[in-house]
């Protein structure tokens, strides 16, 4: 099943980008201003996205009104963050972008974001309140799903499949397509994030290509052609084989969950494990770990356990991630991002990636999400 959720999307936001400032002496400002609806008396912070450099705090006023100013501000991603809540408003600016507006209700920032004087920022809101409208019809199916139980008609439940599906390609077309016609934006790079990348290669190098003069050596558009190569190469013909096969023994891993605290993966040895290998900011992951979710609340009573290894680099983003999404089962990371031991281990090079270990910890099934996970645990454990 699909989901999309709100820490998902402004995880997979968090890129920064320096573009260089406009060559002499001059000082140009910019002006941010509007309104946050029951915001009156609350702190406003004004800072890169992702808080490295803060550049205001201001109170919001009785009536809801605000007021910063910047000078020569870099091309970047910023945040406009209610102190002490998690309901903020995402920026793409720079210095040439002076008079942007913002207004929201500072009850449901999420769903009631306006910008104008931003064309990033503008791409960037269009990009949240779609992704919303496609979450809320994977939730309602998921819904249905849940409703309708264990019981369900398999031609039932192969249409809901099927719909899910639709959905799916449908809404990654419309990402795609939107990318496109954006495709010199730093926003495209948020919406190709929403794509399945072997499914869109092609739509990835056309962005990866149009913006290496606007970002000019950004880590994150070398991360996006990085991407695109794993994927060119996982696709290809001559791809090496994996490194976990179907009947071979489970390699050891041996990392750290949230609490600092050390889990082999042998601790679990006994029960069947599901590896999922997965990151807060990986789009296709999010939309995958309700599914994951469904099988883990069915089988978790049979002798099942899933060890979720996140290739995060962020602690309280992985944390989040988790909360947000409600993923009760281990969580383990070395928050190395592509560098984790455990990806460099099981040989993954695009998540999501699983790996499913019988109780004597060998290896019988690999990629499995979606339905080819479901009927493999239905295999399992008959029902």
């Amino acid at each position: 099943m699909i989901q999309r959720s709100k820490l998902f999307i402004l995880a997979s936001c968090a890129l920064l980008f320096f573009a260089c400032n406009k060559q002499g002496s001059d000082i140009t400002t910019t002006t941010i201003t509007g309104t946050f609806e029951n915001g009156g008396g609350k702190n406003l912070i004004f800072s890169t996205f992702d808080n490295k450099s803060r550049f205001d705090t201001t109170a919001i006023s009785a009536d809801g009104s605000f007021s910063i100013a910047v000078d020569n501000m870099p091309m970047d991603f910023y945040k406009l963050q209610i102190e002490g809540t998690r309901e903020l408003v995402l920026l793409v600016m720079d210095s040439t972008q002076q008079n942007i507006v913002v207004k929201a209700d500072a009850n449901q920032v999420a769903k009631t974001t306006s910008v104008s004087g931003s064309k990033d920022s503008e791409l960037m809101i269009q990009f949240f309140k779609k992704s919303e409208a496609f979450k809320t019809r994977m939730d309602s199916l998921n819904g249905l799903v849940r409703s309708m139980g264990s019981d369900m008609d398999q031609t039932i439940r192969q249409g809901l499949n099927n719909q899910v599906l639709r959905e799916q390609k449908d809404f990654e077309k419309e990402m795609a397509d939107l990318a496109l016609a954006n495709s010199t934006s730093p926003a495209a790079l948020s919406l190709v994030s929403a794509l399945t990348p072997r499914n869109n290669v092609a739509v990835m190098e056309k962005i990866a290509n149009d913006l290496k003069t606007v970002l000019p050596g950004s880590p994150y558009l070398i991360s996006l052609n990085n991407q695109i190569a794993k994927t060119k190469t996982g696709n290809s013909a001559t791809a090496p084989p994996e490194k976990v096969a179907i009947g071979s023994k489970a390699p050891e891993l041996n990392l750290n969950d949230l609490n600092g605290q050390s889990v082999p993966l042998s601790s679990l040895k006994g029960k069947y494990v599901l590896i999922d290998f997965w990151a807060s900011w990986c789009g296709p992951c999010r939309r995958e770990n309700p599914n994951v979710k469904k099988m883990y609340s069915k089988y978790k009573k049979e002798n099942f356990e899933i060890y979720g290894v996140s290739l995060d680099n962020d602690k309280n983003r992985w944390k989040q991630a988790i909360e947000q999404d409600g993923l009760e089962w281990l969580h383990v990371s070395d928050l190395k991002k592509w560098n984790s031991v455990a990806a460099q281990i099981y040989g993954v090079r695009s998540i999501p990636y699983t790996a499913l270990l019988d109780p004597e910890g060998n290896v019988i099934g690999t990629k499995l999400r979606g339905l080819s996970l479901e009927n493999k645990m239905k295999e399992i454990f008959g029902y």
